[in-house]
């Protein structure tokens, strides 16, 4: 049986223990990574969490929306979502049965990251992957775990603990970033702060523009962008305009159609530029009414012999008064 062959077999081995049990004293798992290697399982002692909030979950992951993105957390009190990866993930093992931090990011043609995990907590053994499914193991597409603790004899890393990928090219999606450990939470080595650096590009990606109207009250405003993605404008409020925008690119909102009934006009400000790794979303579209254009309600047939009345009377007044000075 070759070593890779070995660590399969052991891995599969790992994701038949049993989880862990909160409510327990202890629980079964691997002491070290060599224990991984050897396949001794042990019972370990379990630590009194505290829950964290945030990134903790698929359904709230932590958004990697631009690079450079720095963050500083920690594992500590959150959950184990993903117990093993395929060994190709990072060529060392496949457990990881640690708490883990989620972070979600999406990646676009020419992408090229480079993670970068670091703590400075002595006992703390992080190990970092890349999933295209959030909570499949199976599916990671990158990882590291490389280094042993900090206070672990022939760590081959030295003095530090850090863990680090680069991936470049990927398919262009969304991918899930995960801070775990191989160790459970019920060692010391499972759960500690963490530093997170992303340096690099997430690619080519399209972005939305849009911003908000104000002041409108008639009828008839129309948008656009770059000479077309025709948008009406019904009432005050925000907009996107439905074709996004690469990274790189430039955009122009104007307006096509002013409103009318009233008449009124809208300038836009903010409304040119190149997209620049993120949403448009300061666009503003201010509408005023034309006070140089009277207009006039139109009158029924009643309304009209009314308006004769007045006038005439208005006439008759005006007549003898005329006389009365005379």
């Amino acid at each position: 049986m070759t070593k890779k062959h070995l660590a399969i077999a052991l891995g599969l081995c790992a994701a038949a223990i049993p989880a862990t049990d909160l409510a327990a004293e202890t629980v079964a798992g691997y002491a070290t990574k060599a224990d991984y290697r050897a396949g001794r399982v042990t019972q370990l002692a379990l630590e009194e969490r505290v829950p964290e909030d945030g990134g903790d979950t698929c359904a709230a992951p932590t958004p990697i929306a631009t690079v450079p993105f720095v963050d500083a957390g920690t594992t500590v009190g959150k959950t184990n979502t993903v117990g093993t990866l395929p060994l190709t993930c990072n060529g060392n093992y496949t457990t990881v049965a640690g708490p883990d931090s989620i972070y979600s990011l999406t990646l676009g043609p020419g992408n090229n990251l480079t993670f970068l995990v670091t703590t400075t907590e002595a006992n703390y053994d992080p190990s970092i992957y890349l999933l295209v499914t959030c909570n499949d193991g199976a599916t990671c597409a990158l990882g590291a775990d490389n280094c042993f603790a900090r206070n672990t004899a022939g760590n081959p890393c030295g003095a530090v603990s850090d863990e680090e990928f680069t991936a470049s090219g990927l398919p262009p999606g969304t991918y899930y970033f995960y801070v775990d450990s191989f160790y459970s939470a019920a060692s010391p080595l499972g759960a500690g702060p963490y530093s997170l650096s992303v340096t690099g590009t997430l690619g080519i990606l399209p972005r939305t523009i849009g911003g908000t109207v104000s002041g409108l009250l008639g009828a008839g405003l129309v948008l656009q962008n770059n000479g077309g993605d025709d948008l009406p404008i019904a009432a005050d409020g925000p907009f996107t305009f439905a074709t996004p925008v690469n990274d790189g690119d430039p955009f122009d909102v104007t307006v096509l159609s002013q409103p009318t009934g009233p008449g009124q006009t809208c300038a836009v400000a903010n409304g040119s530029g190149t997209v620049a790794g993120a949403d448009v979303t300061n666009v503003a579209v201010t509408c005023v009414s034309d006070l140089s254009i009277l207009e006039i309600p139109t009158l029924g047939q009643a309304g009209i012999v009314l308006l004769v009345l007045l006038l005439a009377a208005i006439g008759i007044l005006a007549m003898r008064s005329r006389v009365a000075r005379n």
